[in-house]
C-alpha cells in the first residue's frame, strides 16, 4: 500500500449544505446505501487520491454495514479510489466504545500497514489522540479543496 485515508462519511462526504440543497431542489436526500455525498466532496477526495494514490479506510459508523457494502456503494455511486478496509468496532468487556483513533491503529497493526503513510479525515476531532494525522474539517461543508491539499500535504511528508 502505498498511503491509506482514513475517512469518516458524515460530515465529510455527506454534508449539511448538499442535503439542504437537495431538500430545496426536492430531490431525494438518499439511495439505496444512504445519505448521498456533496459531488464537490467526492471531486476533493478524488483530488486526493490521484495525487498521492491512496487507498481507503472507512472510519466510520458506516463500517457497520460491512467491506463488501462499502466497496458496492464505492463501484455503484462512481467514487473516486478503492476502498480496502474498515475499521474494526472496538468496545470493551464493560460495553465502552474504544475512539476512533485506537480502532484505526488495531486496523494498522492487523493488516501489516504500521509503516504506511495516513491520512484521518474527520468532522470530529476529540476521538483521535494522534492530532498530527488528522484533518478536521467542518460538517457543513465536508472536504473542501483546502482540507484535500492539507491531506496530501500529510501524506507527502
Amino acid at each position: 500500500m502505498k498511503a491509506l485515508i482514513f475517512l469518516d462519511l458524515d460530515g465529510v462526504l455527506h454534508t449539511e449544505r448538499y442535503d439542504l440543497w437537495l431538500s430545496f431542489c426536492g430531490k431525494p436526500l438518499t439511495d439505496e446505501f444512504g445519505a448521498k455525498f456533496s459531488p464537490s466532496c467526492i471531486r476533493n477526495l478524488n483530488y486526493i487520491i490521484k495525487r498521492t494514490e491512496a487507498q481507503i479506510v472507512i472510519a466510520s459508523n458506516w463500517r457497520h454495514f460491512g467491506l463488501r457494502r462499502m466497496q458496492e456503494m464505492w463501484e455503484k455511486r462512481h467514487l473516486p479510489g478503492s476502498v480496502v478496509g474498515v475499521t474494526p468496532y472496538l468496545a470493551g468487556e464493560d460495553g465502552i466504545e474504544y475512539d476512533r483513533g485506537e480502532e484505526i491503529s488495531q486496523w494498522l497493526q492487523r493488516n501489516n500497514a504500521a509503516k504506511t503513510p495516513y491520512v484521518i479525515i474527520d468532522d470530529r476531532s476529540e476521538e483521535y489522540a494522534e492530532k498530527g494525522r488528522l484533518v478536521q474539517v467542518g460538517y457543513r461543508r465536508g472536504l473542501t479543496l483546502l482540507a484535500a491539499k492539507r491531506a496530501c500535504s500529510v501524506l507527502e511528508h
